[in-house]
């Protein structure tokens, strides 16, 4: 089996997770689905529509998953020069009318169901 994620691992990943730009949320939320269950109520979006991804309802198989597909977004490629815009990702808008926060929302809407 996986090691089980230290308190440490998990607010990495948290704090990586908060990096992505909307397409790779989109892929987050899907490992997420697709670890069924329970663990479907760990991404949630409270009133402010603000994504919220509980680390703690997510099982060890699912939290290395994510870590994997994060550290695999955000670890640069080394065969590609940098872009200089490459820098500011993830700074991209989060206010309430962002197109992230609609797409998370159609995403969430879904993981109950």
């Amino acid at each position: 089996g996986k090691l089980a994620m230290t308190n440490q691992e998990k607010r990495t990943l948290a704090l990586n997770v908060n990096k992505l730009g909307e397409n790779e949320i989109m892929q987050v939320l899907e490992i997420i689905k697709k670890s069924g269950g329970k663990k479907r109520q760990a991404a949630t979006v409270d009133g402010d529509e603000e994504l919220e991804i509980d680390l703690e309802l997510l099982d060890t198989r699912t939290l290395r998953a994510l870590e994997k597909y994060v550290n695999s977004v955000l670890q640069p490629k080394p065969t590609a020069p940098a872009k200089a815009g490459a820098v500011s990702r993830g700074k991209a808008g989060g206010g309430p009318g962002s197109a992230l926060y609609s797409a998370v929302q159609r995403a969430v809407g879904g993981v109950g169901s």
